[in-house]
This record gives C-alpha cells, structure tokens and sequence, in this order.
C-alpha cells in the first residue's frame, strides 16, 4: 500500500478535513505525501551535513546543526519547487525562495531550542535530538509552505 493510499484511507486525515479551522488544501494526501518524501530527504541532507561538521571539522552542535539546516532548506525547496507544488508557482522564483526561507525560520528556531534543551539539559545524543527537532518543525513548516509560500489554498 503506497503512502499517498494510507494517507487517504486514513482516520487522522478523515478528521482533520472536518476541522473547520484547518484549510482543505492542507489535507490534500498526495500533497501531504510528496512533503513528507522531502522532508525525509532534508531531513538526510540536514543529518548528513551535521555529522561532517561535528565530526570532521569538530565545529559546535548548534552551529553545525544551523548550517546542516539551511542546506536542508535550499534543497528541499527546489525539490519542491519542481515536484511537490510544481503546479502552485504563482510568485517569481526569487521570491518564493525568500518566502519559503522566511517560512522556515520558524522551523530552524523550533529544531535550534529542541536540539539545546535535548542535548545539554537531557543529555540526548545530538542526531536523534536533531532528529527529534525535526520532527517538532514539520507541521510548522508544511502549514507555512502551503499556505504562504506555495498558496495552495487559492486554488481550493
């Protein structure tokens, strides 16, 4: 069974397409699975690029984590910009790529704070705090990218 199928078939999203204050556009299941396809390709990126810098440059956490979640950000957007909500591009290029930075800045400061407080107040190993981060800046994102970067509900 694919993703975008369970999604459909699922309670959670039956439920929230009845919610009145939460825009139809948002409970799109296809839409929602191309998001969570990139978000778990950042999600590598961003890993990937946090491990090399703490690792092989021994530069701090949080640094390394800011820069590893930046080339997350450019990345994820220009997949989907081409994939994701290739057919919601009314907005020139430039500004959707400043838009979608704005949008994820949010997010950065959500995984930055969970990130801190996990691995120097909990002691959480810094990947799955990171991971953990992420998480918490997902549906931040996915309403932020949809709703301001993307305006998926105009078309609604």
């Amino acid at each position: 069974m694919s993703l975008i199928s369970r999604l459909e078939s699922s309670t959670l999203v039956a439920r929230l397409q009845d919610l009145p204050f939460i825009p139809s556009a948002l409970v799109q299941p296809a839409l929602l699975s191309q998001f969570i396809i990139v978000g778990v390709i950042g999600g590598l990126i961003e890993n990937i690029t946090l491990i090399a810098l703490v690792s092989g440059f021994e530069l701090s956490t949080l640094i390394s984590a800011a820069i590893g979640k930046e080339c997350s950000i450019l990345s994820m957007f220009v997949i989907n910009d081409n994939w994701t909500f290739r057919n919601h591009r009314d907005k020139p290029l430039y500004r959707r790529v400043f838009q979608s930075n704005i949008n994820r800045f949010g997010s950065i400061i959500i995984g930055l704070v969970v990130l801190f407080v996990l691995t120097t107040w909990l002691h959480v190993w810094y990947l799955v705090a990171n991971l953990i981060g992420i998480g918490f800046g997902f549906i931040f994102n996915y309403a932020a990218e949809s709703l301001l970067t993307w305006r998926v509900h105009d078309e609604s």
